[in-house]
């Protein structure tokens, strides 16, 4: 059977739970609350395996990534050294930092977006056990 989500083809013609789990979850981060019910629909219709064991496969799969994923933005530079999350100045700041380009504080501007971003490598790992707990008690 193939599920086209967000125009990928994705092939679930596969054997065991955990794969086509780890498999689903793959699409989660751009699916709808209806694509992620669809996706259980699919793994309990050809897989044969409860709406239960769905439910748990997709979120031990979301624990996994988050771990991965914290683990990663949580190092030296997770976010400062990565252009695709790094947290630039706040808008409402920004007249502040044009201000201080301006007068020859360009040092000091970019130690603020270090300490920003250094930040939020900090407290990406203590968010870590608060995102698992929300995921344990999600309902699908």
């Amino acid at each position: 059977m193939i599920l086209v989500y967000h125009c990928k083809e994705i092939d679930f013609n596969m054997k065991g739970f955990l794969s086509a789990a780890f498999l689903s979850i793959l699409l989660l981060g751009s699916c709808t609350s209806t694509q992620v019910q669809q996706a259980i629909g699919v793994l309990t219709a050809e897989q044969g395996i409860t709406s239960a064991e769905a439910g748990n496969g997709l979120k031990e799969a979301l624990t996994k990534g988050l771990i991965t994923g914290i683990g990663i933005l949580s190092k030296e530079n997770g976010f400062y050294g990565d252009q695709l999350v790094r947290i630039p100045w706040p808008d409402e700041a920004a007249f502040v930092r044009d201000a201080m380009l301006k007068i020859g504080l360009s040092k000091q501007v970019d130690n603020v977006n270090l300490a920003l971003n250094r930040a939020a490598e900090k407290a990406s790992a203590e968010a870590l056990d608060v995102f698992v707990q929300v995921v344990k008690q999600m309902t699908l």
